[in-house]
């Protein structure tokens, strides 16, 4: 071995210990979940691969790294038949990169997976906007019959659930079974079109609706959307109020409820919520009688100060 190629040898080293220090850790640990469910393919590698992936999206939002990764994930769930937690992913690369080229082919590949998972109704929901949208495409012949039924205004469509709210009303004021079923249209709309100039406030509308009949989680996935999806928009600052409430007040995540009412005083100083931002920041963990009595001492302080 002549000593050129040896000093190649070292330099190739080097240059691979460089690049895998300077691998963030959270991608280093992605990098480590890969391995080990290549090594040993399960449900479990899948599912602490999947995790690992979803917590370097939450930090990397958008990025080519993060949608190569979703991709990836996409991969090991199929192989595993893990089909409620594919299709989760297929949603996901959607909502994140609804510019993509590939959009109308995951969108397919949603709708066939809802079916198979035996969200029959949510499934057609989405064969009706897709129909909607690509009216030339093969696909809408195929669901013909699962859409002929339906209207061919979409936003008449939606109308017309969101009155079903209010019919035979059974918690909350809503009827729970037509209040999914909102929800669910509202999702699969945006998902079909992103850009409509109603988007957010769909999205809005529907985690209201989520929120009220309890099913927080899904209300903070719908607030997350428009945080993440639609930044600009006037219901953005609103979705992270919101979301920062519902983690205190509803699931008693205070650390979490913390962040984010952070994050709204740092991102929207001067909304009309900053200061019930503020207040709540200030109160976090505390019950309302504790509360009440700091108000109470405060007005009885302001009093004798006035007094003198």
């Amino acid at each position: 071995m002549n000593l050129q190629w040896i000093v190649l040898c070292i330099a190739s080293m080097l240059l691979l210990t460089a690049c895998s220090e300077n691998i963030p850790e959270e991608l280093a640990k992605v990098n480590e979940l890969e391995a080990a469910y290549k090594a040993t393919p399960s449900k479990e590698s899948s599912a602490a691969y999947v995790a690992g992936v979803t917590l370097y999206a939450a930090e990397h939002p958008k990025s080519a790294k993060t949608e190569e990764l979703l991709e990836k994930a996409k991969i090991f769930t199929a192989e595993q038949g893990q089909s409620v937690v594919y299709a989760g992913i297929v949603n996901e690369l959607i909502k994140q990169f609804p510019n993509s080229d590939k959009t109308k082919m995951r969108l397919a590949d949603l709708i066939d997976m809802m079916d198979k998972i035996g969200k029959t109704k949510a499934g057609n929901t989405l064969k009706y906007f897709y129909s909607n949208k690509y009216p030339a495409d093969e696909l809408t012949t195929v669901f013909q019959d699962a859409t002929k039924q339906l209207p061919s205004d979409p936003k008449s469509y939606l109308k017309a659930m969101a009155e079903k709210i209010f019919e035979n009303a059974d918690v909350g004021g809503l009827n729970r079974s037509a209040s999914f079923e909102y929800v669910d249209a509202s999702e699969a709309y945006v998902l079909v079109n992103p850009t409509d100039k109603e988007a957010p406030k769909l999205l809005f509308n529907a985690a209201e609706i989520a929120k009220t009949v309890g099913t927080y989680r899904k209300a903070l996935g719908l607030y997350d959307w428009i945080i993440d999806g639609y930044g600009d928009d006037e219901k953005a600052p609103t979705a992270q109020f919101l979301k920062a409430f519902i983690l205190e007040d509803n699931l008693k995540n205070i650390d979490a409820a913390r962040e984010n009412y952070e994050l709204f005083i740092k991102n929207y100083p001067d909304h009309h919520f900053a200061d019930d931002a503020k207040f709540s920041l200030n109160n976090l963990g505390k019950t309302n009688e504790e509360i009440q009595a700091e108000l109470e001492a405060l007005q009885q302080k302001n009093k004798a100060q006035e007094a003198q």
